[in-house]
């Protein structure tokens, strides 16, 4: 009777076991939702980048176009618009063009966008770009940091 009792043996799980295996799925959880909206922000990051690399592409061809000529004060809106459109952007929903350096910094958004022309980039103020010289041309725009905060960031273009 002893030996049968010995040789039954227990199935299933014990309380420890399972436990464990729920603190791992937990772990793993959590650093799967802690990871996520970082690469979130970068993919957004990454694109507005792509896209402000597009604009200032497209206005570098535009002042081309225009034997070399930057849009005066009268015409620069159909100039922005002309360069959205040979930009074929997507997310920058608003590109504002002016001329010369802005009297006030600029505050880019993730679908707005500001196009200088005649002036170049300010390494130390990013939004507020500073007087240039012939085709040169500043693209403000903004990306997110880690707390999603737009920050504003600035390209030149042409020479």
């Amino acid at each position: 009777m002893l030996s049968n009792i010995k040789k039954q043996r227990q199935e299933g799980f014990t309380i420890i076991e399972v436990m464990i295996v729920l603190v791992i799925a937990a772990v793993i959880l959590l650093i799967v939702f802690l990871a996520v909206p970082a690469l979130q922000r970068n993919s957004r990051n990454t694109q507005a980048n792509n896209e402000a690399a597009a604009v200032s592409s497209a206005a570098s061809e535009y002042v081309s176009n225009n034997g070399g000529n930057v849009p005066t004060s009268a015409n620069v809106s159909t100039a922005a618009s002309s360069i959205k459109t040979l930009a074929n952007v997507k997310n920058l929903q608003n590109i504002t063009g002016s001329v010369g350096a802005p009297s006030a910094a600029l505050a880019p958004t993730s679908t707005t966008a500001f196009i200088v022309f005649t002036a170049k980039c300010d390494p130390a103020a990013p939004n507020k770009p500073i007087a240039g010289t012939g085709r040169q041309t500043a693209l403000v725009y903004a990306v997110e940091d880690t707390t999603s905060t737009p920050v504003a960031k600035c390209i030149d273009s042409g020479v």
